[in-house]
């Protein structure tokens, strides 16, 4: 379940979007793809105690400055090691060369037969840990998903900026609610099902988790008899052409 959400203008280029989280407390944890790599603002996140993973770029100028032990339970990390970085940085009109130490970890999916590499600035969680908090984000690709598909904006009932925004906040909070259902009453049923169903008894005195509960409920088949070749022998032509469909 998100607790953050912002939206910009299609034009508004991503790194921009720091300047939306500067009100993250301390202790966050935070995982983006490679589009928001700033190194200036990865020293940032360091004085504020905020930890961030983030894929490694194909063109990314490192050196590695010390390996550290790879465990037994993890054997499917392949590196786990600091490194330092430089970039420039300007200071009233002059610019200096600053560098930045971070953690590379190498990491074979058997999944995907591929191996990925992240970064981060935290040297406490294990290697696997740092694997999962990106593996995470997929979680907001799915929320989007579901957004688009049940949801999908792509007509507005009004064309100034206040209906437009009042219509994407709309869908924004229906889907959240959707959400919260789907997962206290630990739904099986497709989550596009339940946005159609709800949207049908919108208006309806019914319970949604009693529709849930009964969706639930398998019919339970009966075994089918089964016939011995003598009991074929004994059937009757008229009747088996009678409801051979």
């Amino acid at each position: 379940m998100p607790s953050f959400i912002k939206y910009t203008a299609s034009a508004m280029h991503d790194q921009q979007f720091y300047n939306c989280i500067n009100e993250l407390p301390s202790g966050s944890i935070i995982t983006f793809d490679k589009a928001y790599i700033n190194y200036h603002q990865f020293e940032k996140f360091g004085e504020r105690d905020i930890s961030f993973v983030v894929p490694q770029k194909e063109s990314a100028v490192f050196s590695s400055t010390r390996e550290l032990e790879l465990l037994n339970e993890e054997p499917l990390i392949l590196k786990d090691e600091i490194i330092s970085v430089t970039y420039p940085q300007t200071i009233e009109k002059t610019t200096i060369e600053r560098t930045l130490e971070l953690r590379r970890v190498a990491y074979y999916s058997e999944k995907h037969r591929d191996t990925f590499i992240y970064w981060t600035n935290n040297q406490e969680l294990t290697a696997t840990e740092i694997v999962e908090i990106y593996q995470n984000r997929w979680q907001i690709e799915k929320f989007f998903k579901r957004l688009k598909q049940n949801f999908p904006l792509t007509y507005f009932l009004g064309d100034n900026e206040n209906a437009i925004q009042i219509q994407i906040w709309c869908a924004l909070i229906g889907l959240l609610l959707l959400q919260v259902l789907h997962k206290e009453n630990n739904s099986t049923m497709a989550f596009s099902i339940l946005a159609a169903i709800v949207s049908i008894h919108l208006m309806n005195y019914t319970s949604i988790s009693d529709i849930i509960e009964l969706y639930k409920r398998k019919r339970k088949r009966k075994p089918e008899k089964k016939i011995s070749k003598e009991g074929k022998r004994k059937s009757y032509p008229h009747i088996q052409a009678r409801f051979n469909f």
